[in-house]
């Protein structure tokens, strides 16, 4: 966007806009109605815009927008319809410029890899292997890890990158990494910090008193070579305005979804001032853009999409915007980009479409009623908008979704508060596409009133749902008639499943909240196997539980949980916590000029015999019985069976910070227990063999104070 004072927008409306929305409305309530359109204009984009600002100052004051009262106007004459095209130079849209996977490596090594949704659809991770190497995304930094030796691992390379991240694809000899690029000062006072020798802060910077091309927050798309493991070369870097939201990689082509919420066009702003300022106003001003670098450090810059791109939903839902970006990354300038405004929610992908949901909550902070639905075709060069629908509730995950012959299932959770109480619902709706509109033409209402939807998976014309109040009902559904959907069988069980993983056609492997019978909270992890061959009674088969307050990253994602099928393996990161206690050498002055005492009691008992509670002050530190990789072997016969533990703590003393993430990875018998911090591998045909392992070297940033976490032992 170029500097674009925002606090001039909310100004008085008129002669903006096509008609089709009332102006004077300051709350709207949503009408129900289902639709995208597509801006006709240049000034009906800008009308729209200053509309949506307009209304958030009338309901949220000036605390954002500045001072309604202030002089402006409506957009400029400069703001012609088409006025805001691409320069030539211009790469934007069409410029000028499931389950887990397994590999086999040129060797014939079998390798896990990441858990994804769909075959064919690639989910991008912290970690990625190709069974001889690791490649892994630590914030700013890119690490290629050699793992062909058994009793050796090495750091082979490691290449720094812009912002931070935690994304990576890998495809042939590419890697492909989304790092997020803050920007930390705006406006006048990035012009000012920089006239005063301080800089524009981190990302694109600003020389010679000229702004960055792109003032808020970016994403950055690298495409690196890594045909030569010790000498990664980046090949092209896009950066693209907005947040990352989520990803997906078919092929070579990677498909982006980018968020520029309301807050970040507040960056504009004259820091201190709620004074609007009367400019023109066009929609290249408003609308995202690019930077593109080539390998030989060449730039492009410009819009990443004209008004022509752009949808509004028939409910407006605020000034915030939604790119869809799709790019080949062969040739990374040759992108595409698509956008909604509105405020993001999930997405999902499947081999045939790209799904985007607008979030279940409205702009002005009020709950949505419906979710709506936008499905995008794949074309030869990017993506475009084929239909859009909407179903009543809030969608949970990805997970919460499929397409399947031609049809879209989606479950959904609605709550209705009363004076009294909170009512819930769970409900599962089959939408198929009717020319440009995406219709319910099936549902199953009301399941399990009063609890909500925990997991859910749809594989091919089987359904299954798992809700949660106090024992954990698991739903088996038929789809195979998507007009009469039926619930055929069903579970209790306590605790309950956060994630299914299917095994074979007729059992499930799933992880969860393992809630011991008659309490209410959680005190561990479990992981189930449930038998569905009779689908109208499923049964749980086998169940596994660490307990003791356990817990994993993989109750909450998926790509934390490793599933070996070939090998009959599975990996999840577990910390076991203990108590908590402080430093031996804090000093207590109560008053005696006593000091130290039991650390470990949480008091210190003075000379007199008194005793004074640890200081507020003093950061706790934490003392975990376990924390690292637990390993099984799994069978829907013999069920689970504890391999070995990998503790991730890998100095001497046993303290370290705890990771930023823990990974399984697999190769033939191997397994690595894969951190930021480092990595450490055994053996699961010699579990009591010592493995090779590597410490990384850190930064010289971490430390106590400055954002991270606390030390564990």
């Amino acid at each position: 966007m170029k500097r674009l004072w925002l606090a001039m927008l909310a100004i008085p409306l008129t002669g903006c806009g096509t008609g089709a929305f009332d102006f004077g409305q300051e709350d709207p309530k949503e009408t129900g109605q289902t639709g995208l359109r597509r801006f006709e204009s240049d000034s009906e984009l800008v009308g729209y815009f200053q509309r949506e600002t307009s209304r958030e100052s009338a309901v949220f004051g000036d605390l954002f927008l500045g001072d309604p009262a202030s002089d402006g106007g409506a957009a400029a004459p400069g703001a012609a319809e088409g006025s805001a095209g691409r320069p030539a130079d211009d790469g934007g849209s069409g410029g000028a410029q499931g389950v887990p996977q397994e590999g086999e490596d040129a060797d014939g090594l079998n390798y896990s890899d990441t858990t994804i949704q769909e075959d064919g659809v690639d989910e991008a991770d912290v970690v990625k292997t190709d069974g001889q190497y690791l490649y892994i995304i630590d914030g700013g930094l890119m690490r290629i890890v050699d793992v062909r030796a058994a009793d050796a691992i090495t750091e082979a390379s490691r290449l720094e990158l812009e912002g931070y991240g935690q994304d990576l694809f890998f495809v042939g000899d590419k890697v492909v990494a989304l790092t997020q690029v803050w920007n930390w000062w705006y406006g006048d006072v990035a012009l000012m910090m920089d006239g005063m020798g301080m800089g524009g802060g981190s990302g694109a910077g600003i020389a010679e008193g000229e702004p960055s091309p792109m003032e808020g927050p970016s994403v950055a798309l690298t495409v690196i070579d890594v045909a030569d493991r010790a000498a990664p070369k980046v090949l092209s870097t896009t950066r693209f305005e907005g947040n990352i939201v989520s990803s997906r990689m078919i092929g070579e082509r990677v498909h982006l979804a980018l968020a520029i919420y309301p807050n970040d066009f507040g960056r504009v702003f004259p820091v201190g001032s709620t004074t609007m300022k009367s400019v023109s106003l066009a929609a290249k001003d408003i609308l995202p853009d690019y930077e593109f670098t080539d390998a030989s450090g060449a730039k492009v810059h410009g819009e990443m999409m004209t008004w022509g791109d752009v949808y509004h939903p028939i409910d407006p839902d605020g000034y915030g915007m939604v790119s869809v970006i799709s790019l080949d990354i062969s040739n990374a300038s040759q992108f595409h980009a698509v956008g909604v405004m509105a405020n993001p929610g999930l997405t999902y992908a499947s081999l045939d479409a790209f799904y985007l949901t607008d979030t279940q909550w409205t702009f002005w902070g009020d709950e949505r009623e419906t979710t709506d639905v936008y499905k995008f075709n794949y074309t030869d060069t990017g993506v475009s908008l084929a239909a859009v629908g909407a179903v009543p509730g809030r969608i949970l995950n990805q997970y919460s979704m499929s397409e399947f012959a031609g049809n879209f299932r989606v479950a959904t959770t609605t709550v209705n508060w009363t004076e009294t109480a909170v009512e819930s619902g769970n409900h599962v709706y089959v939408l198929g596409q009717n020319a440009d509109m995406l219709d319910i033409v099936g549902k199953l209402e009301n399941l399990a009133p009063g609890e909500s939807i925990q997991a859910a998976r749809f594989l091919g014309n089987r359904g299954y749902l798992v809700t949660f109040e106090q024992v954990d009902p698991l739903f088996t559904l038929d789809l195979s008639n998507p007009v009469e959907p039926k619930v055929v069988g069903e579970l209790k069980v306590p605790g309950f499943s956060t994630f299914i993983v299917p095994m074979d056609e007729n059992h499930l492997l799933t992880v969860g909240q393992y809630i011991a019978d008659g309490d209410v909270w959680s005190t561990g992890v479990q992981l189930s196997i449930f038998d569905v061959t009779d689908f109208a009674a499923p049964a749980l088969k086998h169940q596994t539980v660490i307990a003791d307050g356990a817990w994993s990253e993989a109750q909450w994602n998926p790509k934390a949980l490793t599933y070996f099928a070939e090998a009959g393996l599975v990996a999840l990161p577990v910390t076991v916590p203990d108590v908590v206690f402080f430093d031996d050498d804090f000093v207590i002055d109560d008053g005696t000029g006593a000091e130290g005492g039991d650390a470990s009691s949480g008091s210190t008992e003075g000379d007199d015999g008194t005793t004074a509670e640890p200081p507020i002050w003093e950061p706790p530190i934490y003392r975990d019985r376990f924390q690292g990789l637990v390993v099984y072997t799994v069978g829907t016969d013999a069920g689970f069976s504890e391999v070995m533990r990998l503790d991730t703590r890998l100095d001497e003393e046993g303290w370290t910070w705890w990771p930023a993430f823990t990974r399984g990875v697999f190769i033939d018998n191997r397994v690595l227990a894969v951190t930021n911090l480092g990595i450490i591998s055994g053996d699961v045909s010699a579990p009591d063999a010592a493995g090779a392992s590597l410490q990384f070297e850190q930064p010289d940033w971490i430390g106590w104070g400055e954002g991270m976490s606390p030390m564990i032992r």
